[in-house]
């Protein structure tokens, strides 16, 4: 997951105990079989002689589905052509950053459960929570500090739940 952000810091950084508020997009990377469906494996009424077309995400040519009803209705439609591919989605996540000790941040990181219904597509429900730390590196490299740069070094845990 790659994450984008913009820093607001509260409170003096010579306090031993500093909060940090953070406005973030997380990308998150769109696996290659979310890219593309088969329109044949819709349900047994739709057919296609196209193997693949792409979904909202993915790019390349739509395929032309046939809809035959149990009732002998027939009807064919083609799917959009899909111009730009989209590997990875923007996810706007609220972030909590408290500082600790030396420079260290203790971060939190939140989205709550929100459940969507998309007709056809069904009902679907997207929820984030994650723990980690950060650690600026520059106060222990003596010639860092004239540079006007920060290093710090994080980890995390992040879990998305759909």
């Amino acid at each position: 997951m790659l994450c984008i952000s913009t820093n607001t810091v509260k409170g003096n950084f010579e306090e031993k105990l500093k909060s940090v508020s953070e406005s973030n997009f997380n990308f998150v990377e769109i696996p290659n079989s979310s890219l593309f469906f088969n329109p044949n494996e819709i349900s047994e009424n739709f057919s296609s002689d196209d193997q693949e077309s792409p979904t909202i995400l993915g790019k390349g040519n739509g395929a032309t589905i046939v809809y035959d009803s149990q009732n002998g209705f027939t009807e064919s439609f083609k799917m959009p052509d899909q111009k730009i591919e989209m590997n990875n989605i923007p996810i706007p996540t609220l972030n909590l950053g408290v500082g600790i000790f030396k420079e260290t941040e203790l971060m939190f990181r939140y989205i709550p459960e929100t459940t969507f219904n998309r007709e056809f597509l069904g009902q679907a429900s997207l929820s984030l929570t994650g723990l980690g730390f950060k650690h600026n590196l520059v106060q222990w490299l003596p010639f860092a500090k004239k540079l006007p740069i920060d290093l710090s070094i994080q980890a995390a845990y992040t879990k998305l739940n759909t």
